[in-house]
C-alpha cells in the first residue's frame, strides 16, 4: 500500500470502528511520519487523544478553525517494539512445546504473540502431563464413532416386562446414567484446565463431553 498522508473518517468515530481504518492508515507509515485525521464525529478528538496515548503514538489536535481536520497523528515506535519482543507460540520438532507459557494466552499454536499481552494461566500447561502423539487420531476416531440416542434407540417400542424385571432394568439404567454423568463431569472439569496450545487434547476432551451430554 502507498503511504497515506491524510484520512477522512467522515462521521465514523473510534467507538464505531474508526480505529480499524486508522490502524490501517498508520500501517503504511514509518515511525515519525504524520497522518492528518479528518472527521465529524463529536467525540473524535477526545477519543483520538486517548487512543494514541494507549498505542504509543503522538497526537496534535488542530485549532478550532481547522474545519474538518481533527488533528495529526505521529506514528510511534511502540508497535514495532512489541513486534520485536514477540515470540512464536510453538515448540521444537513437531511444534508442540514442552511447556506453554501463560503469556501465550489463547493464541493458536504457531501464532506470533505480541509481548505485553494478558497472561492466562492454565494448571495443565506441560506436555509431559497432557500430551499424546495419538491425540489427533483419537479425536478423528471419536468424531467418526458418534451415535445419536434419538435414532439408535427405539423409544416408542412397547415395554411389557414383569414388575420385578422392570424394577431391575430401572436399577441398571439408573446406574448407567450415573456412569454417564461421571464420564461427562470429569473431562469437563479438565477441559478448561488444559492450555489451548495442546489443541488435540482439548478437542478429545470436548468430543467426550459432547458425547456424554447426548448420552445423558
Amino acid at each position: 500500500m502507498s503511504p497515506l498522508t491524510a484520512i477522512d473518517l467522515d462521521d465514523v468515530g473510534l467507538d464505531r470502528g474508526g480505529q480499524v481504518l486508522l490502524k490501517r492508515a498508520l500501517a503504511t507509515l514509518d515511525p515519525g511520519d504524520r497522518l492528518e485525521v479528518r472527521g465529524r464525529a463529536p467525540e473524535l478528538g477526545i477519543h483520538l487523544r486517548a487512543w494514541c496515548r494507549d498505542r504509543g503514538h503522538a497526537f496534535n489536535p488542530s485549532p478550532p478553525q481547522a474545519g474538518p481536520v481533527v488533528g495529526w497523528v505521529t506514528r510511534g515506535t511502540a508497535i514495532d517494539a512489541r513486534r520485536k519482543g514477540a515470540q512464536r507460540a510453538a515448540g521444537n520438532g513437531n511444534g508442540v512445546a514442552d511447556r506453554a507459557p501463560a503469556t501465550w494466552g489463547l493464541a493458536a499454536r504457531g501464532a506470533l504473540v505480541e509481548a505485553g499481552g494478558p497472561e492466562i494461566r492454565f494448571p495443565l500447561d506441560r506436555r509431559a502431563a497432557v500430551w499424546a502423539d495419538t491425540a489427533a487420531g483419537i479425536y478423528r476416531q471419536a468424531v467418526a464413532a458418534q451415535w445419536d440416542p434419538a435414532t439408535a434407540v427405539d423409544w416408542d417400542a412397547p415395554v411389557d416386562l414383569d414388575p420385578e424385571v422392570e424394577a431391575a432394568v430401572v436399577t441398571v439404567m439408573t446406574y448407567l446414567v450415573e456412569n454417564e454423568n461421571a464420564a461427562l463431569v470429569v473431562p469437563a472439569r479438565f477441559l478448561a484446565q488444559v492450555h489451548p496450545h495442546f489443541r488435540e487434547i482439548v478437542g478429545v476432551l470436548a468430543v467426550q463431553v459432547a458425547d456424554e451430554a447426548r448420552h445423558v
